[in-house]
């Protein structure tokens, strides 16, 4: 029932501890995800924002922060399902409204954003472009399905991978609009990370009822 969006921090870092760079960073990534899901998302509510102290290494990479979301309801529409990309990206376009760049912790991001661009082509007919074709082949001795792009030909798969390229784009655009004009509150929501490394639903609650949008 939540949603986790995290900023990676890559198998470069040998250390756990993170300089305060690293911690703006951080702290402007997940500010990203917050306000693009709070103001794009009807059927999700920013739960928790948190910046870590020091590196959680699950595995090859570790995680330095996470917006967790909450779902309020199940069933998303084309215009939902286009907005949660946008979410996705917020950490990305807040890094580049802020740093004039981009780093290699959006990488979790980004690959959902295009999981769930491809998905919505290829599986579920969101896709005025390509209409109700679904790109799932199955192998009829395993029951086992994955997807085929090519499995209606060259032109077809042609076609569903510029559509699926449109909606990453349209999506990156919807959350640079955002955070250009909610600047303020992406300013203050990371600024809080820093002091606090972690703003609650009530926090958050307040910092987006007495900002004058």
């Amino acid at each position: 029932d939540e949603a986790i969006d995290r900023v990676m921090m890559g198998p470069a870092k040998k250390s756990k501890k993170y300089t305060e760079k690293d911690k703006l960073l951080v702290a402007y990534h997940e500010a990203g995800h917050a306000v693009v899901c709070h103001f794009l998302l009807k059927n999700v509510q920013v739960d928790n924002v948190k910046i870590f102290p020091t590196v959680k290494f699950d595995g090859p990479t570790g995680s330095a922060g996470e917006t967790r979301n909450l779902r309020l309801e199940f069933t998303d529409d084309t215009k939902e399902m286009k907005n949660s990309i946008a979410c996705d990206l917020g950490g990305y376009v807040a890094e580049e409204l802020k740093f004039g760049t981009h780093y290699p912790g959006a990488s979790d991001d980004l690959f959902h954003a295009s999981a769930k661009a491809r998905n919505m082509v290829l599986l579920f007919g969101m896709s005025d472009m390509i209409g109700p074709l679904s790109f799932m082949e199955y192998d009829d001795a395993s029951q086992t399905g994955k997807i085929n792009i090519l499995m209606y030909g060259n032109d077809i798969a042609y076609k569903a991978s510029c559509e699926i390229q449109k909606i990453l784009n349209d999506a990156e655009e919807r959350a640079k609009d955002v955070l250009i004009k909610n600047k303020d509150i992406l300013e203050q929501i990371a600024q809080e990370l820093i002091e606090k490394h972690e703003l609650g639903e009530e926090e958050l609650s307040l910092i987006f009822s007495r900002i004058n949008l």
